[in-house]
């Protein structure tokens, strides 16, 4: 090859990947997101999904004939909202479902949203079901301290008991009342032996860098998820 075409050539790479870095930062201006995608980093939008269906089944709960009392609404340090948990069979372990929690604040506000894995046990509920939407109310200062501490087991470390629609329901001062929906069915369920975690993989795409395992409750909202986040506060028990 000669001198002149290997400059011709190298000429043509040159302007091409100019080009190319040209056509990228223009992406980027016009969709921030893309910065995000080329870079390789998060991808909010599991989480912002996953808070919508958390949303939708709590909305059901708060909409629905039967009413969870207002003593196990005000009682509440925690809510943990676990949509579409699946059990294997009636009464045979393999239960698993992604969820959201979040927990009261100092101030009294709801903390942002941490998200949570389902795992084990079975849903104990009537038979031929075998999905169910969970809905857990967690009382007591434990209730925080076992999200923090990252996995706990329902009836182990915390107690949990099936909710009631008494307005004169015992609320237990530490522990779990679980509710669940089923084919719009709205009931009290007994969730014993079912694990809680935190979902680690999901909170670094969602809080990247901020969040950290040492406070699950301290990480800062992507801008891509501030809207759904502020619903999903907005819509628990003051």
């Amino acid at each position: 090859m000669s001198i002149n075409v290997r400059l011709a050539v190298s000429a043509v790479l040159c302007s091409s990947v100019i080009g190319y870095g040209a056509s990228v930062e223009a992406q980027q201006e016009q969709d921030p997101r893309a910065s995000q995608r080329i870079e390789g980093q998060r991808d909010v939008s599991e989480g912002v999904a996953h808070l919508g269906s958390a949303i939708d089944v709590y909305r059901n709960v708060a909409q629905g004939d039967k009413q969870v009392p207002s003593s196990v609404r005000n009682e509440a340090r925690c809510i943990a909202v676990i949509p579409n948990t699946r059990t294997a069979a009636l009464g045979i372990g393999g239960t698993h479902g992604d969820g959201v929690a979040a927990c009261k604040t100092p101030d009294g506000d709801w903390s942002n949203p941490v998200f949570i894995n389902a795992t084990g046990g079975s849903l104990g509920v009537q038979a031929g079901m075998k999905t169910a939407d969970l809905v857990l109310y967690m009382t007591g200062e434990n209730a925080q301290n076992a999200l923090q501490k990252g996995k706990f087991e329902l009836g182990g470390e915390m107690g949990v008991v099936a909710g009631s629609f008494d307005e004169g329901f015992d609320v237990p001062k530490s522990g779990v009342v679980a509710y669940s929906i089923s084919k719009g069915a709205f009931a009290g369920v007994s969730v014993s032996g079912l694990n809680i975690s935190i979902d680690k993989e999901e909170m670094r795409d969602f809080y990247g860098q901020s969040y950290t395992e040492a406070d699950v409750f301290d990480s800062q909202v992507p801008a891509a998820g501030e809207e759904v986040v502020e619903r999903f506060q907005n819509m628990l028990p003051a």
